[in-house]
């Protein structure tokens, strides 16, 4: 017979689930976090609340709002929040006092799959970002010069590379995009270059580069560009070192005796000359004293007495012999006390005055310090430095080519994301060094839990990564899982003292039939981690659960995205966009100078949806070109009333924003002229607004608008680091100071030298300057100390409807 439960134990069992899961999620070493849609705290739990001095769900029923103190919908985590809500997945790092996270956002579904709010978690990052201080001065002392740089603008120097570059300090260096360093016939050459180092994720070797220093000089190095992770994005590390010297002293080898023995003398390397047999005949004084021996030696020494191997020295020979010239061969070197030096020779055939060979003649670089110096940094940037296993950027190499493996041979690939239960507890109940000796033996465990083709990599703070390769059967992977759960439940030992962890799984495979057409081996290996670590949370959340499998049809991004576009597709032609407009105020008068346009959708369920949820959207499926028409000429409808209203009695001009598509948009020009013609605005009273980045890639578009009698001003200025010189060029006429930049004046040095500059290049350029983003009496009060002539911010007026704006403008009120 079937056991008849009562209803009052399955209420008591619910219950006892419902205080073990939370005791769980409460032990967890991070933050985690609940909202509903009206952004208002439904959960916070987490061992990592204990940081920020709050208790879990302290701030239950407060909102977002409240919890950051702020009414800026625009305020980061708020922004990205509204992202989550419309089917997102986003990460975004802050700071919270003197703690580093790195947030990532999740939409909370019910079980019909309706949003009903967003789960978070935040992962402390404090300790990862002290050891990336640690490795900057590390670079800092290096005996090269260092650069890291996106694809466009640099982001780090060090002193060596300041040198190099002529630049008095890294402020000063950081103003300057690469391009300025890069001479224009080479441009090309570099940017394929990168596309290509950014595609295969390998590293870069130039021998000879030309290099324009910030006074117009040049200089020749040799560059070594490697891929990295840098501040949370994909950047690029180069390592150059100034060569000039080195190809002085090669052209110098063909010129004449008296020139040649100058530089032969003045050379920083080891120049000299040999007889075919390898009796040395010359060696300036730079390579007797880098091999320890005195001129009176020379005579009596062979080439062969050089060479650590002698391997080195027939294969040098070789190549001699069958190309008559060497560049950067590479060699070990002995000096006379037996130490062992890492070289490169440079040499060339020596001939008589009548043609005929007698000898070499060569360059001989030191490299010692200089290899060691790469490896350790490249081995740095490639490796955790507690581990010593992979970190994440090669992790993510690794899993690109087993990607490409396997839709190129077939097979099986799996990757685990693994996570450490009560290790939070362990490193703050006996210290960092505890917790640091317990990361280590799980290293050490993992290692020995896999095979030698697969990877472990440590990718956060108690976090593991594992790629299994070359299987042919979901059972291999099962049974890897089960190596490794089995391998961490036994006890750890720390200062004779038993500890137990736990360990949750999460796994997700790549077959054949997982490949996304379409998408990159970049985008796939993305998406396959984060299957895993979506896995690993899934584990976590089941009691006496080590590992669970990813399942495929949880995975409704791709269904939502289509949602969102059609309910966007239908915003536009049924008219839920929505213009609002923001006053743009002259400092001088106070008064209302000009309007620039914004847009809402109000969606007939959801609300009020701010841009930062849809127009991303709009761009990747293109609806962004008929949303920017529509906005502009509904802009333009209005200034046409405004100015009628007003009778003339001043000039008013209108802000409408362009995004990077329309801007580059073939039929853009002959809308516009059709929606003037309708409107009947004058195109001189129209000032339209693109972004730094966008108007550098398409100068020429600039040109063609200004033709037509539009204005143009650059927006969020101060973010993209465009070259001074190559705005100068440009065919604009104001500069929009990004509201980050001026909302720390009066209180932050650094804005007001970046603000106070900014609008100094506006007078010198004679562009008007808008500073965006005032919110407070101090900030104006600062901003009326300068020049600038136009300000705009919550300040003044926040985004208003048209009927809003109309009372305004007959009420012209003075700021």
């Amino acid at each position: 017979m079937r056991k008849i439960t009562s209803q009052g134990q399955v209420i008591e069992s619910l219950h006892r689930r419902e205080e073990e899961l939370s005791l769980l999620l409460e032990q967890v070493p991070a933050i985690l976090w609940t909202v509903d849609r009206e952004l208002k705290f439904t959960t916070s739990v987490g061992v990592g609340l204990e940081a920020l001095g709050l208790e879990p769900d302290a701030a239950v029923g407060q909102s977002l709002f409240e919890f950051f103190r702020t009414d800026d919908p625009e305020f980061l985590p708020i922004a990205m929040h509204r992202r989550a809500l419309a089917g997102e997945s986003p990460a975004y790092d802050l700071e919270l006092g003197e703690r580093s996270y790195r947030s990532r956002l999740r939409p909370l579904r019910n079980a019909e799959g309706t949003i009903v709010g967003v789960i978070g978690a935040a992962f402390d990052q404090t300790e990862q970002k002290r050891a990336e201080h640690e490795y900057r001065q590390l670079i800092e002392q290096a005996p090269v010069a260092v650069f890291v740089h996106s694809r466009d603008r640099l982001l780090y120097a060090n002193s060596a590379a300041l040198r190099l570059a002529g630049a008095p300090n890294l402020e000063r260096l950081l103003e300057y995009s690469i391009w300025h360093f890069v001479p224009e016939e080479f441009r090309q050459a570099v940017v394929d270059n990168l596309e290509a180092i950014e595609r295969d994720k390998q590293t870069l070797e130039v021998e000879k580069l030309r290099l324009r220093r910030l006074d117009g000089s040049n200089r020749y190095i040799e560059l070594k560009v490697i891929p990295i992770w840098f501040e949370g994005k994909e950047a690029l590390l180069n390592l150059a070192r100034d060569v000039t010297g080195e190809l002085l002293a090669k052209r110098a080898l063909e010129e004449s005796e008296t020139r040649y023995r100058r530089i032969f003398e003045d050379s920083r390397d080891a120049i000299y000359v040999t007889e075919f047999d390898g009796a040395m005949v010359a060696m300036n004084s730079t390579g007797m004293r880098m091999f320890g021996y005195s001129s009176e030696e020379l005579p009596g020494l062979n080439a062969r007495d050089f060479y650590a191997d002698p391997g080195d020295r027939r294969a040098f020979q070789a190549a001699m012999s069958a190309e008559g010239s060497v560049d950067d061969f590479p060699v070990r070197l002995k000096t006379k006390s037996g130490e062992i030096l890492d070289c490169e020779i440079t040499a060339t055939v020596r001939r008589d005055h009548a043609g005929r060979e007698i000898g070499y003649q060569g360059i001989i670089r030191d490299v010692t310090e200089r290899r060691r110096f790469e490896e350790q940094l490249q081995r740095r940037a490639l490796h955790d430095p507690l581990t010593d296993l992979p970190n994440r950027t090669l992790f993510w190499d690794r899993v690109e080519q087993a990607i490409a493996g396997v839709e190129r041979d077939g097979g099986m690939a799996a990757v685990l994301f693994l996570d450490l239960d009560r290790f939070k507890v362990v490193n703050d109940g006996l210290g960092h060094m505890a917790g640091d000796e317990i990361i280590s033996q799980v290293a050490r465990r993992l290692q020995g839990s896999v095979r030698e083709p697969d990877t472990v990599a440590r990718v956060g703070g108690d976090e593991f990564t594992l790629l299994l390769q070359n299987l042919s059967r979901e059972e291999e992977v099962l049974a890897a899982a089960e190596r490794i759960t089995e391998a961490m439940e036994k006890d750890f030992t720390l200062g004779g003292q038993s500890i137990h962890l736990g360990i949750s799984v999460g796994i997700a495979q790549f077959t054949e039939d997982s490949v996304q057409p379409g998408l990159s081996l970049e985008e796939q290996a993305d998406r396959l981690i984060r299957n895993a670590d979506f896995a690993m949370y899934r584990a976590k959340q089941r009691p006496g659960s080590n590992f669970a499998l990813f399942d495929v049809s949880l995975d409704a991004t791709g269904g939502v995205r289509l949602e969102r576009e059609s309910e966007l597709r239908e915003a536009l032609r049924s008219g839920q966009l929505e213009v609002f407009y923001q006053p743009i105020i002259s400092l001088v008068s106070g008064r209302i100078g000009g309007i620039e346009t914004l847009v809402r959708w109000n969606h007939p369920q959801r609300g009020l949806i701010a841009p930062a949820e849809f127009l991303p959207l709009a761009e990747e499926t293109g609806l962004i070109l008929e949303l920017d028409a529509q906005v502009i000429e509904e802009g333009c409808r209005q200034l046409a009333q405004w100015s009628e209203l007003l009778g003339g009695d001043r000039p008013l001009f209108l802000h409408p924003n362009l995004s990077a598509s329309q801007f580059e948009n073939p039929a853009l020009l002959t809308q516009l002229e059709g929606i003037v013609e309708r409107t009947g605005v004058d195109p001189g009273s129209i000032e339209l607004e693109v972004t730094e980045h966008v108007v550098t890639q398409a100068p020429e578009r600039t040109r063609e608008l200004k033709h037509m009698g539009f204005g143009i001003a650059i927006d969020d200025f101060g973010r993209g680091y465009s070259s001074l010189l190559y705005l100068r060029r440009l065919a604009i006429d104001a500069l929009k100071i990004d509201a980050g930049f001026t909302q720390g004046v009066g209180r932050d040095r650094e804005d007001e030298a970046i603000v106070k500059t900014i609008i100094a290049l506006g007078e010198t350029l004679g562009l008007a300057v808008v500073a965006e983003g005032i919110e407070t009496e101090e900030q104006l009060a600062w901003l009326r100390t300068t020049t600038c002539g136009w300000g705009q911010g919550h300040l003044f007026a926040r985004a208003m409807t048209a009927e809003e704006i109309s009372t305004l403008l007959l009420r012209d009120p003075k700021w």
